[in-house]
């Protein structure tokens, strides 16, 4: 199921222990639009926010979250 978002991808977490993580949004044919490489992220519950660029056309993206340890994937419909 793909998310619909504006402005700002929310991603909630819940963590044991603090890590970093890097995520990349592209587009459906693959095209790099945003990343991030080791972002820290607090150990506990909470949110980490990406703010899309103004100039994203609406559309599909997808979204790679990954650590260390672990990788997810998500479907983004971003709207106007």
């Amino acid at each position: 199921t793909a998310n619909p978002v504006s402005d700002v991808i929310s991603i909630k977490y819940a963590l044991e222990h603090e890590m970093n993580i890097s995520y990349v949004l592209s587009d459906i044919s693959g095209k790099i639009i945003l990343e991030q490489k080791d972002q820290f992220i607090p150990s506990g519950q909470g949110f980490f926010e990406i703010n899309l660029n103004h100039n994203m056309v609406s559309g599909m993206y997808v979204l790679h979250v990954f650590s260390d340890t672990t990788k997810e994937t998500f479907s983004v419909i971003k709207i106007e």
